[in-house]
C-alpha cells in the first residue's frame, strides 16, 4: 500500500506540475515485489537545517541522474525549497520516488554565481551563498556527522536507502569599494601653478577599463584650472569601482613637451622627466622616476602619479636695455631712476608670457602727467639678426588711470600712443610723481639664439 500511495503522488504532480521534484524521477510501473530504496537530500546553511526564515525562503537548485529498474535512466533538475515536497513537505528536504534494488543516483548543487557559487567572492558581485560540501551517510544523523566533501554523492548497486547533506556558507555581502588616480603636474622640481607654467596646457592620454564605466581612451588636459579637480595642474579619474585598469601618458606634441630639450630654433617649452606613482601623493613625489608611463591593474586602492617637466631654455635669448632721457635735472625733471629686469631671457614662441619683461621706475614731472615712451629695434650682438619693435613691445602701468591696460608699440623709434596718464604717486614726499611702468618683450618664433640690446626714450607732456 504504501508503494501504491507514493505512486498515485508522483502521478498527480506529474500531471499538473505541482510538484518540480517529481520530474526528476517519473514513475512508469511499480515493481511490488522488488524491494526499494529512495534517497533524501537537505540542505544546511551555517551548519544548521535550512529553514525560510534563516534563507530568505530561497530556493536552491539541484541536478541530478537515475538510473533503477522501475522507473529507467533519466537526469533532470529539482530544488531544495521552502515548500518542501509531497506528502511530508519538509522544508529545504527532497526525497526521490522509490528504486528498485541496486538503482544509481547521484546529485549536486547547481552553481549559478548569484544563489550559490563555488566561493564567496572578495571583490564584485558576490553570491548569496557558497557550497561548503556534501556528507552521506545510511541515516540522516548519520550524514549530519560525516566529514563534507566536495566530491558530489553517486550512489551506484544501491541496497538501502540514503541521505545526503548538502552544505552551504552564508556569503557576506561585499560593499564595492571605489578607487581613483590623481596625477599631478611638476616642473623643475616642483608642483606646477600658473606663473611657474605660463598657463600652458599639458595635454595627456588616458586608457582605463572599469566594471562601472567599461573600457575607454581619450585625452585630458593638465592645466590651471583642473580637471575634476579644483587643484591647478592636478586631474582626477573619478571613482572606478575595485579591479580597475587605468594607464596614462603625456602627449609629447614637441611644442608644449618634447621628449627632449633641443638646440633648434624651433624647440619645445618643456621636455619630459618621467613619471613617479605611489599609494600616496607624498609617496609618488618621493619615488624615483622612470620614463615608462604608470600602468595600473586590478586596483583596489587609490594611486597617484607625479608627471614630472624641465623647462627647457636652449631657445632662450637674454637681452639688455639702455637708453636715453631728455629733460631738466630740477628736483621733479623727469628722470629714469633705475631699470629692473625681471625675466632677462625669453623663449622664442611669439607670446609675452614667455619674453623679456622689465620693470622702470621713472620720476614724471607734476605738470607733465602723460608719459610715453619709445624703443629701437632689438639687436643681437653677435650678429646682424634683429627683433622687430614693433607689436613686440607693450607698456603699462599701476599709476595710470587706465586700470592697467597695456599700450603696444606699433613702430620702431615711435613715442607709443595713446600716452600713459600717470594719476598715482608711489612717493609723495619725493618731488614730482614716483612711478613705474611695466615694458613686456615678445620674441618672435624662429628668432636666432644670442643675446640682444635696445635703446628706449621717455618723454612726459
Amino acid at each position: 500500500m504504501k508503494n501504491t500511495k507514493i505512486q498515485s503522488t508522483l502521478r498527480a504532480g506529474l500531471m499538473f506540475g505541482a510538484l518540480t521534484f517529481a520530474a526528476l524521477a517519473p514513475m512508469s510501473a511499480v515493481l511490488a515485489d522488488a524491494p526499494m530504496v529512495n534517497v533524501t537530500i537537505a540542505k544546511y546553511v551555517d551548519g544548521q537545517a535550512a529553514t525560510a526564515q534563516s534563507v530568505n525562503s530561497a530556493s536552491f537548485q539541484m541536478n541530478a541522474a537515475w538510473n533503477a529498474d522501475n522507473i529507467g535512466a533519466g537526469s533532470g533538475q529539482y530544488a531544495l525549497q521552502a515548500s518542501g515536497y509531497a506528502p511530508d513537505n519538509t522544508p529545504y528536504v527532497a526525497k526521490t520516488v522509490d528504486m528498485t534494488s541496486n538503482a544509481s543516483y547521484s546529485t549536486d548543487e547547481v552553481l549559478d554565481g548569484t544563489i550559490v557559487g563555488s566561493a564567496c567572492n572578495s571583490t564584485g558581485s558576490n553570491p548569496s551563498y557558497a557550497l561548503a560540501g556534501y556528507s552521506t551517510g545510511d541515516t540522516m544523523e548519520a550524514a549530519v556527522a560525516a566529514t563534507p566533501t566536495m566530491t558530489a554523492p553517486a550512489f551506484t548497486g544501491l541496497t538501502s536507502n540514503k541521505f545526503v547533506i548538502v552544505w552551504n556558507t552564508t556569503c557576506v555581502p561585499v560593499t564595492a569599494t571605489n578607487v581613483s588616480v590623481t596625477i599631478a603636474k611638476y616642473i623643475d622640481g616642483t608642483h606646477a601653478t600658473a606663473l611657474n607654467a605660463n598657463n600652458a596646457s599639458f595635454q595627456m592620454n588616458a586608457t582605463w577599463n572599469a566594471q562601472n564605466i567599461g573600457a575607454g581612451s581619450g585625452q585630458y588636459a593638465l592645466s590651471a584650472t583642473g580637471f575634476n579637480t579644483s587643484t591647478a595642474y592636478e586631474a582626477s579619474t573619478g571613482d572606478f569601482t575595485s579591479g580597475a585598469s587605468y594607464t596614462t601618458d603625456e602627449v609629447l606634441d614637441s611644442t608644449t613637451v618634447g621628449a627632449e630639450c633641443s638646440t633648434s630654433s624651433v624647440a619645445p617649452a618643456y621636455a619630459l622627466v618621467g613619471y613617479s606613482s605611489g599609494d600616496t601623493m607624498a609617496a609618488a613625489i618621493a619615488a624615483t622616476p622612470t620614463t615608462t608611463a604608470p600602468n595600473f591593474t586590478n586596483l583596489t586602492s587609490n594611486k597617484f602619479v607625479i608627471v614630472w617637466n624641465k623647462t627647457c631654455t636652449s631657445t632662450s635669448t637674454s637681452g639688455s636695455i639702455g637708453g636715453t632721457v631728455t629733460g631738466g635735472i630740477v628736483p621733479g625733471a623727469l628722470a629714469v631712476t633705475s631699470v629692473t629686469t625681471v625675466n632677462g631671457t625669453a623663449t622664442a614662441d611669439g607670446t609675452f608670457a614667455h619674453g623679456w619683461k622689465y620693470t622702470f621706475n621713472i620720476t614724471v614731472p607734476d605738470n607733465e602727467s602723460h608719459l610715453s615712451m619709445k624703443f629701437a629695434n632689438w639687436t643681437n650682438t653677435a650678429n646682424s639678426s634683429t627683433i622687430p619693435a614693433a607689436n613686440n613691445i607693450r607698456i603699462s602701468s599701476a599709476q595710470a588711470d587706465n586700470s592697467g591696460a597695456t599700450i603696444l608699440l606699433t613702430a620702431a623709434d615711435t613715442y607709443s600712443t595713446p600716452a600713459l596718464n600717470m594719476t598715482s604717486d608711489l612717493d609723495a614726499n619725493t618731488p614730482g610723481k614716483q612711478v613705474q611702468v611695466t615694458v613686456e618683450v615678445a620674441v618672435p618664433l624662429n628668432s636666432v639664439n644670442g643675446t640682444y640690446n635696445t635703446s628706449y626714450g621717455v618723454q612726459t607732456l
